[in-house]
């Protein structure tokens, strides 16, 4: 068929198909799925552990233990979670979004943010500036 000529916007390209094949063998080599659950478990129950010690119940987790979400009370209170949590070295908005690459140090820095993060809430301090929007709880 030398009059026509076809072409796609991926056409013959098979680099992607590669990459994904590759990353699906090392998921199952590895045991990532499984791995992400252990370390989402014990985040949530050392973060149980800080709301408890803190005297915390209006803050909790739900989901997945890979992805535990946060429930806050109010936007102030997320508002000055994310600040807090920011101020000592950790980004987060409303979620963990546990992955391969969170070893002990990762989750020792996450854990010691949010018992200072949770000691500022408990302590009655109050957000720099707030969150406009939903909050998580609100969004459900």
């Amino acid at each position: 068929m030398p009059e026509i000529a076809y072409s796609g916007t991926f056409f013959g390209e098979t680099l992607s198909i590669a990459a994904a094949l590759a990353t699906i063998r090392k998921l199952i080599s590895h045991q990532v799925p499984q791995y992400l659950e252990i370390k989402g478990l014990y985040l949530k129950g050392q973060i149980e552990l800080l709301l408890e010690k803190h005297n915390i119940t209006n803050i909790s987790l739900y989901g997945p233990p890979q992805l535990n979400r946060i429930r806050f009370p109010d936007k102030s209170t997320q508002s000055l979670f994310i600040e807090t949590m920011a101020d000592n070295g950790v980004l987060i908005i409303g979620s963990h979004n546990t992955c391969f690459a969170h070893k002990k140090p990762e989750l020792s820095r996450i854990l010691s943010a949010w018992d200072k993060t949770l000691e500022a809430i408990a302590s009655g301090a109050t957000p720099k500036g707030e969150i406009k929007g939903n909050s998580v709880r609100e969004s459900q």
